[in-house]
């Protein structure tokens, strides 16, 4: 005989039907993945604040009947698969290449003030090095600029933290690419 529960999800909540009460947890995730759009693998269900991690258990056994109440907590996609996940990672990954080639453009001015390069080549070094100064800097500026133009709702916490870390990153890479170039021009 089937019998309906009560499914909370954030702020959403679900009359759900139970077949019957042989129906497994694994039932039920199913029944829910339709309703909240939450995978079964990154569906957790809580009943009388434990959490149900036998998939196999019967409803009967773990007590739900007619009329209880459960919650599920999961994220409608896996992060990693969000679109805007993969777009924060890609602005990650270029600024990870702009920060590698400023660390061999500091290498170089080190180098250099070090006495490592003889005098007369200096000029033209310290010319190529401003050039490639100014082009990571373009290049973060840019990174930059489409991270801004994101729309990521307010429930993506995570990613908007991770944009926001990525942000940060660049703004200190400007920083230390804006003393690099002064270091140049002292030289």
């Amino acid at each position: 005989m089937s019998f309906q529960v009560q499914v909370s999800h954030g702020s959403d909540r679900h009359a759900v039907e139970v077949q019957s009460a042989d129906s497994v947890v694994a039932d039920l995730k199913t029944t829910l993945l339709t309703l909240t759009q939450i995978p079964i693998d990154s569906q957790k269900l809580i009943f009388k604040g434990k959490t149900l991690q036998d998939d196999y258990k019967t409803v009967s056994e773990l007590g739900i009947k007619q009329g209880s109440r459960l919650m599920v907590l999961g994220r409608k996609s896996a992060v990693a698969d969000d679109p805007s996940s993969k777009e924060v990672e890609k602005f990650s990954c270029a600024v990870d290449g702009i920060a590698r080639k400023m660390e061999g453009i500091r290498e170089e001015v080190t180098g250099i003030e070090k006495g490592f390069l003889q005098t007369e080549l200096i000029a033209d070094a310290c010319r190529g090095l401003h050039k490639r100064c100014l082009a990571c800097g373009e290049l973060l500026m840019q990174n930059l600029e489409k991270l801004d133009s994101m729309i990521i709702p307010p429930t993506e916490t995570l990613i908007r933290g991770r944009k926001k870390s990525t942000v940060v990153r660049i703004q200190s890479l400007l920083t230390r690419n804006d003393d690099l170039i002064k270091r140049i021009d002292a030289i």
